[in-house]
């Protein structure tokens, strides 16, 4: 019964932290959201929608009722809002209201249309159509009860959509290229690529890249480990969106492209050198805050008035059908497309989650970096560990008048895309059309060509492989010097138990020969029945002396003498009965 109880209490916990965790979810959903996605599940599962309880009469009416009409009126100025935003919208794309509906819900996630935009089911006819942005309201509706469903532990975990629609890289640089190709006729080209770019690597979504200021950007150099090549990253400061409603600072950032067709930092430099040495807009001024704070990066008819929504669109559905992408995302295309490329080239989760700003944790918020490197190093085209970032093009320091022109942060893409696109507007304008630019293109251009790593980065990224190679010999060598080792010790163990036993007398020994002229001698007994070794030793006769042969005299030793007289006579005669000294040095 104990067990019976416990088991019980366990699985009540699990229920109750299943539905705190799906009213968390839950409570994540902005009102409005969370208002139409309850009304089109309920009528998918075919059960009214729950209605508010009417609040009890009694003390405190007067003040309820207050509450309630301006809470009413607020309902209705929103919906004014929205309805003439997206009657705004219409006009100026020449579509229908309901279409126009549906392109705001693309570029702000989480948009609900007006209720006048909204169809309700017993206003459609048997038979008659619905319209797109109404079947895209319920999937969305359907895709959001799937979520919730497998937030509560639902084993059905693929996602109702499959895989997501976008663009391929090949499609990615057609794009890139049509606006290259196009700037010297349409100038805004240089504005959407940077729009574009901006929305694929730093994940922002159209509103965000609309509403980007000039101080909003800042340039972060890190450390020389990320490469031999000097390393800044683009930083924008984000205070609004969908999920940030309390104007919380956020970060996003991205390093220069190997690639300069898709260098973010090249297509920003050469945007604000159209607008301020090209176009007549003035330099901004950087003496007081007043004077540049709200200039905006994607400007429409004044340098303080951010770009409209439906430029945006129509810019960017222009290019993307010139370049052939059919899609129902357009401004928010590049958002997605970003995450999945960063996916696809092997950034974690975590990673791509705290690059488009979705993981909402403390530990994200209050403790770790803002800048998920590992997926600016990814999407840059380099490896995901530091130590690889090199650009051949950055070799060289622009000349002066390049950084006179506020191009320094340029470094060399203009002088790569030349070649390609010659008639880019910039080349028609000083310091483009000088001598200096030339011999710094040519550089350029040069290193790019025969672009070379250099060699401790090679070595660095070759020495995972060679510590494989290393590590495997010196497995192989050991195994080989541990078979070597038992074999000796085990000879080594074999002749010291022989040698222990011949000193201990544990071997007979047996001398078998001829001593002088006599017969074989044994020296020892007869061997005992034993298993220990025998040693024998065979001692045959000894060959007879040779006859001495005479030679010279030997003499060991001679007398001793005090005198001259003693030294002359030995010398001449002898002393001592030893022969004289003179003939033995003759003889």
């Amino acid at each position: 019964m104990a067990a019976d109880d416990s088991y019980t209490a366990a699985d009540e916990r699990a229920r109750a932290a299943r539905r705190a965790g799906l009213q968390a979810k839950k409570d994540e959903q902005p009102a409005n959201t969370a208002r139409s996605y309850a009304a089109k599940i309920s009528s998918y599962d075919g059960v009214a929608p729950p209605q508010k309880k009417p609040r009890a009469r009694g003390k405190g009416k007067g003040k309820g009722k207050a509450v309630q009409l301006r809470r009413q009126l607020e309902q209705e100025q929103l919906e004014a809002a929205a309805l003439a935003e997206a009657e705004s919208l219409a006009e100026a794309l020449e579509v229908p209201l309901a279409e126009a509906a549906e392109l705001l819900a693309d570029d702000r996630e989480g948009y609900v249309p007006p209720t006048a935009l909204a169809p309700a089911a017993a206003d459609l006819a048997e038979g008659s159509l619905l319209t797109r942005g109404t079947i895209d309201a319920y999937i969305a509706a359907v895709i959001e009860l799937w979520r919730l469903q497998v937030a509560h532990g639902n084993a059905n975990t693929e996602n109702p959509r499959g895989a997501a629609a976008g663009y391929s890289p090949d499609e990615w640089l057609r794009v890139q290229d049509l606006l290259l190709s196009g700037a010297a006729y349409m100038p805004q080209n240089l504005r959407t690529r940077v729009d574009l770019l901006f929305g694929h690597y730093y994940l922002l979504r159209g509103e965000n890249r609309r509403k980007m200021e000039l101080a909003d950007l800042s340039l972060l150099d890190y450390p020389s480990s990320e490469g031999p090549t000097p390393c800044g990253c683009l930083v924008t400061l984000l205070q609004d969106g969908k999920l940030n409603k309390t104007a919380k600072k956020e970060f996003m950032g991205a390093l220069r492209h190997k690639d300069p067709l898709f260098c973010t930092q090249g297509a920003l430099a050469q945007l604000f050198f159209w607008r301020w040495h090209v176009a007549g807009e003035p330099s901004p001024s950087f003496r007081r805050r007043q004077d540049w704070y709200r200039i905006k990066v994607l400007v429409g008819r004044d340098r303080e008035q951010e770009l409209s929504y439906p430029t945006q669109l129509q810019e960017t559905w222009r290019i993307f059908g010139a370049a052939g992408l059919m899609a129902s995302k357009k401004t928010h295309l590049p958002r997605r497309v970003g995450a999945q490329d960063a996916e696809t080239h092997g950034t974690s989760l975590a990673q791509i989650s705290q690059a488009g700003r979705w993981n909402q944790s403390v530990l994200c918020q209050a403790y770790l970096t803002h800048l998920p490197r590992q997926f600016m190093r990814i999407v840059a085209g380099f490896s995901a560990s530091p130590g690889d970032y090199f650009l051949a093009r950055a070799a060289h320091e622009p000349p002066y008048v390049l950084q006179k022109a506020a191009l320094a942060v340029d470094r060399g893409d203009l002088a790569v895309l030349q070649p390609r696109y010659p008639s880019l507007p910039f080349f028609a304008y000083a310091p483009f059309n000088g001598p200096e630019w030339d011999e710094f293109a040519v550089a350029v251009r040069s290193d790019a060509v025969g672009a070379t790593e250099p060699l401790s980065l090679l070595v660095q990224r070759a020495l995972p492989e060679l510590s494989g190679v290393l590590e495997s010999t010196r497995e192989a060598v050991l195994q080989n010097s541990q078979r070597l080792a038992i074999r000796l010790e085990a000879r080594l163990e074999g002749i010291q138990g022989g040698l222990d036993a011949l000193l201990q007398g544990k071997v007979p020994v047996t001398f078998t020969g001829h001593f002088g002229a006599g017969p074989a001698v044994s020296l020892a007994p007869a061997p005992a029945p034993s298993t220990a070794p025998t040693l024998n030793f065979n001692t045959a006769p000894a060959p007879a002396p040779e006859p001495p042969v005479p030679g010279m005299p030997v003499v060991a030793a001679l007398a001793k003498v005090f005198t001259v007289w003693d030294v002359w006579k030995e010398w001449e005669e002898g002393i001592a009965g030893q022969p004289a000294v003179r003939v033995l040095e003759e003889t």
